[in-house]
């Protein structure tokens, strides 16, 4: 496969970092595009890739346990790879959050909370774990701040308006901020 298709590696290791699986939509609106469902395809083929069927008859793609720590071990030999991946997926569940944390409270709400929880845990960890790397930056505080807020004072913060595209630490500070107020809602 690395010789064949190296991308379909990388999507390997894409997929890696969502150890709770992710589902179709999601991948259609990360890439753009349909380009991924070759490199889904190959994974499948190769028996790296699982899949199954959520409670809203969507596809929702996975890997293993074991090959999830392969995927993010692939992924460690590129960092800059593995850096545009978690921004992808920061992005991605900043905006789950925010539309949660906006809707009205209802099992359906709830439901897609959890079932979007441990890829969101996932980012958070990245984050602190690429801060620890970086040797104590700005991250490493941004989101240690946030954590330390009341949840009054995290909600007035994410009024604040926000400049346009953000940076990946705005991204994987809001995140943590929106993701604290829905998780204690």
């Amino acid at each position: 496969m690395q010789n064949n298709t190296p991308k379909a590696l990388d999507f390997f290791g894409f997929i890696g970092l969502f150890p709770g699986g992710i589902r179709q939509a999601e991948l259609t609106h990360i890439w753009n595009d349909n380009s991924w469902i070759g490199y889904k395809d190959e994974l499948i083929r190769a028996s790296l890739l699982v899949y199954k069927k959520n409670s809203q008859d969507e596809f929702v793609f996975s890997l293993l346990p074991f090959m999830t720590i392969r995927a993010c071990e692939y992924l460690d030999s590129d960092t800059e790879l593995k850096s545009e991946y978690h921004s992808m997926a920061c992005q991605l569940y900043l905006s789950e959050c925010q539309s949660i944390y906006e809707a009205d409270k209802s099992i359906e709400t709830v439901q897609k909370f959890t079932e979007i929880e441990t890829n969101v845990w996932a980012c958070m960890y990245r984050a602190v774990a690429s801060s620890r790397v970086s040797s104590k930056h700005k991250l490493t505080k941004s989101i240690t701040d946030v954590s330390q807020l009341s949840l009054a004072d995290i909600e007035q913060y994410l009024m604040s308006p926000s400049g346009s595209k953000l940076s990946n630490q705005e991204c994987e500070q809001q995140l943590v901020a929106y993701f604290t107020c829905v998780l204690f809602q």
